[in-house]
């Protein structure tokens, strides 16, 4: 199978009434090992603009109770959502899905597909392993 018809498979597999883990554990392990690509999340569903008002929050929360180590952990947390959120948007990405480029198997999650909670569990747990 080509990488091709392995990622429409994938896609497929979001939707999927019959939504089978192991043949989706299976399709990723074929592209890893056939065409030596590394699988990344990007969980949009996690990092939106809530998360952002909540980290913001606590970002200053610590400034003003001048913890200012905790505070530069939040900012920097702060940046990686705001320049998630800036990506999802400058790609229009409103659904989730998977992209194949030469090195990588990217995932967005944004829990808007049938099987997206199954679908990042599996990711996640693929990426644990590796």
């Amino acid at each position: 199978m080509t990488a091709l018809e392995l990622l429409e498979k994938l896609k497929l597999s979001l939707q999927s009434i019959d939504f089978s883990a192991e043949e989706v554990e299976n399709l990723l392990e074929l592209l890893s090992v056939q065409e030596n690509v590394q699988l990344k999340i990007l969980d949009f569903a996690y990092y939106n603009e809530d998360m952002q008002k909540y980290v913001s929050s606590q970002k200053i929360e610590c400034v003003k109770a001048s913890d200012f180590e905790t505070a530069a952990r939040w900012r920097n947390k702060e940046k990686k959502i705001l320049s998630l959120i800036e990506f999802r948007d400058e790609f229009a990405i409103h659904k989730s899905g998977f992209y194949l480029d030469q090195a990588y198997l990217i995932y967005h999650h944004l829990g808007t597909e049938r099987n997206d909670s199954q679908m990042r569990d599996i990711m996640r747990k693929k990426l644990l392993i590796c």
